[in-house]
């Protein structure tokens, strides 16, 4: 059923975002389901002052029950403004080496990181995974300010109830979880300079751009661009296990494709309307 809330570029969302950065003078962003072609992305898009896109970066990874619903992208996650060099990790993607490695190859001057990220609730057991997880989703922006000397801004919307959702593979089964947000503002020492936990509200801080990177890291190797606690190498490869089961049926699925190809042919207008 997400599939019916798509966009192509230059719609809905992209226009209002084009209008309130131009009444506004800021440079603002927000992420929204793309239709092109046959294919759905999940995208982040930029605006600047004068109401003109910067750019659009896509997702990369498709942990979990992702790929059943939308395709990866390997276009660069950076976008350059007036401002600077902002790079944009969409949720997962801040988990990855991947991302840490565009990072470290094209020195942004500042990171944000998107994110629907929820905590999944298991009963019982929810203690166990919770405190691993929420430990990995709360220190993921201020290990990589600290650590490379960037600022950044994450983001994370909350739920007050919780919700369900069936899976894919076990459709039968309903998967319940919270959104918690932990969004944040850091400097680029890694210090949380605002920070929201299961509330709403607005986060608001000064950071310096352009201030310096950190002295070069090694390449990260393996899945995680900064590896958890719990189990890393199992975890990296049961994601690698989703994200190809995903892709598979994401390719077979002719009602996606058909989808896409209504949503993206009905026309797009132009984003600073």
């Amino acid at each position: 059923s997400i599939w019916q809330f798509g966009e192509p570029a230059g719609g809905v969302t992209e226009s209002w975002l084009a209008r309130l950065a131009r009444a506004h003078g800021v440079v603002i962003g927000a992420s929204f389901l793309e239709a092109e072609g046959k294919h759905f992305h999940n995208t982040f898009s930029l605006f600047g002052p004068d109401g003109a896109l910067c750019g659009r970066v896509r997702k990369h990874s498709l942990p979990f029950f992702e790929g059943w619903f939308f395709t990866p992208c390997s276009r660069p996650r950076f976008v350059d403004t007036a401002l600077g060099r902002i790079a944009v990790g969409i949720c997962n993607d801040n988990q990855t080496a991947s991302f840490l490695q565009e990072i470290l190859d094209h020195r942004p001057d500042l990171i944000l990181m998107p994110h629907s990220a929820p905590t999944p609730e298991f009963g019982p057991a929810t203690a166990l995974f919770w405190r691993p997880y929420e430990r990995q989703l709360r220190e993921v922006a201020p290990r990589f300010a600290g650590s490379l000397g960037i600022p950044v801004v994450m983001a994370n919307k909350i739920s007050l109830e919780p919700s369900t959702t069936r899976l894919p593979l076990v459709p039968l089964v309903q998967l319940r979880w919270r959104f918690r947000g932990h969004s944040c503002i850091c400097d680029g020492e890694g210090h949380r300079l605002a920070y929201l936990e299961d509330r709403e509200g607005a986060l608001v801080a000064e950071v310096e751009l352009g201030g310096g990177h950190r002295e070069a890291r090694p390449a990260p190797r393996g899945y995680w661009s900064f590896a958890p606690s719990f189990a890393p190498l199992a975890m990296g490869k049961l994601l690698l296990g989703f994200e190809a089961a995903g892709k598979l049926a994401y390719g077979r699925s002719r009602r996606r494709a058909e989808a896409a190809r209504r949503i993206a042919g009905a026309g797009a207008v132009t984003p600073s309307s």
